[in-house]
């Protein structure tokens, strides 16, 4: 008797065990509770992606306060925040969303906005962190895109390497290569806008490796709008080594004249 009810109460456990875990991982939970910057006078359209529960979801602010020109509008973060801010200035609203899904189970997420004034754009080569064996593709992404319709670049090429085509994407730019000792330069001309600010790769440099290199260092590049430079960056190259120094011969000491002996 003793026997049938350890065995009845291990396999309650058990069962109970398995509805925790059940639970556990059905439980409400937001993807992306870390959300991205919202730029002061743009537009913003962030989505609080959720998961977990029964669907579908109800989302509401519950805690704190949201940027003025923002709303929470079904799991969106929508609108345009308009506020007053010093050139690096930002502001940091922190706020509680309360989630209810169809079964009445909720949960309630701190989640933390950033606003900023809009940061002048750039652009960045994202190369490989190990050495290319013989042929490469590396993206040209640019941040802040919004306003830029050209742009001239310089990238230092290691030896042995050479241009083996480029690739136009986002803006779908014009573009002329030109190669000076190893230096590669690239004028693009956007043909469409891009409106957005979050980075786009406007287009790929492919290059061809004659020997296993590793692409290290940083770009130079000049951003134009139409009429006016938004952004520059000079391109480090490296110092070429300093030729040493040749000594300057030293001159033998001249003998003293010996002293004259006088006549006896």
């Amino acid at each position: 008797m003793r026997m049938v009810l350890s065995a009845v109460l291990l396999l309650g456990l058990l069962a109970c065990g398995t509805n925790q875990a059940d639970n556990k991982a059905n439980q409400i939970t937001v993807v992306n509770p870390a959300l991205t910057v919202a730029y002061n006078f743009e537009p913003y359209n962030e989505e609080i992606r959720v998961t977990g529960g029964q669907r579908a979801y109800t989302l509401r602010v519950s805690k704190g306060k949201l940027p003025d020109g923002i709303n929470l509008q079904g799991s969106r973060l929508l609108g345009t925040p308009k506020l007053v801010l010093k050139i690096n200035e930002q502001k940091s609203f922190e706020f509680t969303i309360e989630i209810l899904d169809s079964g009445n189970s909720n949960k309630f997420q701190d989640l933390k906005l950033e606003v900023r004034n809009l940061p002048p754009p750039s652009l960045e080569w994202n190369t490989p962190p190990t050495q290319v064996q013989s042929e490469v593709r590396i993206p040209f992404v640019l941040k802040i895109p919004k306003n830029v319709r050209s742009m001239r670049v310089a990238m230092q090429l290691p030896a042995g390497a050479s241009l083996k085509r480029l690739e136009p994407s986002a803006g779908r730019p014009l573009m002329l290569s030109k190669l000076e000792g190893s230096v590669l330069r690239i004028d693009a001309a956007l043909t469409e806008f891009i409106p957005s600010v979050r980075p786009a790769t406007v287009f790929y440099v492919v290059l061809a490796l004659s020997k296993p290199s590793k692409l290290e260092g940083k770009i130079g590049f000049e951003l134009r709008a139409k009429k006016e430079i938004l952004a520059k960056a000079a391109l480090e190259l490296p110092k070429p080594a300093t030729p040493a120094t040749p000594s300057t011969p030293t001159t033998p000491a001249t003998p003293a004249n010996p002293p004259v002996g006088e006549p006896k």
